[in-house]
C-alpha cells in the first residue's frame, strides 16, 4: 500500500515537472509592439454634432506608412499599434474643408483628438493693403491749411489784412 502511494505521488510530481518544462520550451505567442502608440479621436461638425462615415487618413511620408479609418456611429476613430514616429493626419468629408494635423507618437500613451470640421466655402478673408505714399494729414477733423502759396492765390484788398485771409480761406464762410 505504501509503495502504491509513493508511486502515485512520484507520477503526479513527474507530470508537473514535464508540464512546466513544456511551457518553458513552447514558443511565445505573438506580442504587440512594446512602445506602440494609439491615435484615437472624435470628428465633429461646426455645431458640435458627431460625424458618421468620415474618412480619416494617417500617414508617414518618410517610412511610407499609410492607414485609413472611417468614423463609427459615435464619430470615433482609432489607429492602434503605431511605431513611435511623426505622423500626418488628414480628415476629409464631402461639403467640409479638409482638416490636416501633424502629430508625434512618442509612447504607448494614447493620443486623444477632438477634431471639428469647418464647412467648405464658408471662409472669408480680409486683405489690408498699405499705401506707399506719405500721409501728411493726421488730423481727422475738417480744416483748411493756410500757407503762403494759398495767400498768394487769394484776391485780397490792401486794407483787408488777416481777417480777409481767414474769411476767404475758410470754407462755408460768406
Amino acid at each position: 500500500m505504501r509503495t502504491w502511494r509513493w508511486a502515485r505521488t512520484a507520477s503526479v510530481g513527474l507530470q508537473m515537472i514535464l508540464y512546466i518544462g513544456a511551457l518553458g520550451l513552447m514558443p511565445a505567442g505573438a506580442q504587440g509592439l512594446g512602445g506602440a502608440g494609439t491615435v484615437q479621436g472624435t470628428v465633429k461638425d461646426p455645431t458640435g454634432g458627431v460625424m458618421v462615415a468620415v474618412t480619416v487618413d494617417l500617414s508617414n511620408p518618410v517610412t511610407g506608412f499609410k492607414r485609413s479609418a472611417t468614423t463609427d456611429a459615435t464619430g470615433k476613430f482609432v489607429f492602434r499599434n503605431l511605431a513611435p514616429n511623426p505622423y500626418h493626419l488628414e480628415v476629409t468629408a464631402q461639403g467640409f474643408d479638409p482638416l490636416i494635423r501633424d502629430l508625434d507618437v512618442k509612447s504607448a500613451v494614447p493620443i486623444d483628438l477632438d477634431l471639428s470640421l469647418k464647412l467648405a466655402g464658408a471662409t472669408s478673408s480680409v486683405e489690408v493693403v498699405g499705401h506707399a505714399e506719405a500721409l501728411t494729414e493726421r488730423d481727422p477733423t475738417a480744416h483748411t491749411d493756410v500757407d503762403r502759396s494759398l495767400i498768394e492765390k487769394l484776391p485780397l484788398d490792401s486794407s483787408g489784412g488777416l481777417n480777409q485771409i481767414v474769411t476767404l480761406a475758410s470754407p462755408g464762410v460768406v
